[in-house]
């Protein structure tokens, strides 16, 4: 399959809004949690849910990127490509730390927010950790889309 056939385009296209669901969803919590500290009602609602759907894209991000790599004529060319490699890697970083660090405070958040008062303070405890983390999130999803958009050595 060649990268100019609508069937690829269309699962390239899918493949960001995955990613930009998926890790802008992570982005998105760590703003929520910074807010945390301040009085008033928005970053309660927004850790009252779950994010079900944010976090399937995290995953979907990755299979997209897979199908992608398969489908495409140069894919053997393209595994010799060191920013195919490092976002690979990136990817796969980021992903198992997505789901090991920060969406565990997210439930900590949630489960203490629902606690009511005397939850707040293990709530913004939490924050305080996932606003750094989350960064660190948004810093591995950002080099990735410069290394895919640019391809540097191509």
């Amino acid at each position: 399959m060649t990268v100019n056939q609508p069937a690829y385009v269309v699962l390239l296209l899918a493949h960001a809004t995955a990613a930009l669901i998926g890790f802008g969803s992570v982005a998105l919590s760590g703003y929520y949690a910074n807010r945390l500290e301040a009085p008033g009602q928005e970053a309660e609602r927004f850790f009252s849910s779950k994010r079900t759907i944010s976090r399937y894209m995290v995953w979907a991000t990755g299979v997209l990127g897979v199908v992608l790599l398969v489908l495409n004529h140069r894919s053997a060319r393209m595994a010799s490509y060191p920013w195919l490699r490092i976002v690979v890697v990136d990817y796969v970083l980021a992903a198992v730390f997505v789901a090991m660090a920060i969406w565990p405070l997210e439930v900590r958040i949630r489960k203490a927010l629902a606690a009511g008062g005397e939850g707040l303070p293990k709530a913004r405890a939490a924050a305080a950790s996932l606003v750094k983390r989350s960064l660190v999130s948004d810093l591995a999803l950002v080099l990735a889309a410069v290394l895919m958009v640019t391809q540097p050595g191509r």
